[in-house]
């Protein structure tokens, strides 16, 4: 499948943007290249959440499973 950011801007200025076809964390790395875009333009972009896709919606998209997250304790 290709790549895909579908982008909605609400009436409010609330932005809105769904990053389909990126394997793994590639999708935050076109997002940060997506805010130096908006940034160079004087536009800033704060997030305000982050919803991962579950792994069945990235199989759907990519048609690869990725592997469960594990959490590591940093001492």
């Amino acid at each position: 499948m290709s790549r895909r950011v579908d982008v909605e801007v609400g009436r409010s200025g609330q932005v809105k943007i769904e990053f389909s076809g990126f394997e793994g964390d590639l999708c935050y790395e076109e997002a940060e290249s997506i805010g130096k875009i908006l940034r160079s333009l004087g536009l800033k972009a704060v997030p305000v959440s982050i919803t991962p896709k579950t792994p069945s919606e990235i199989e759907a998209e990519v048609g690869v499973e990725e592997a469960p997250r594990r959490k590591v304790s940093v001492s």
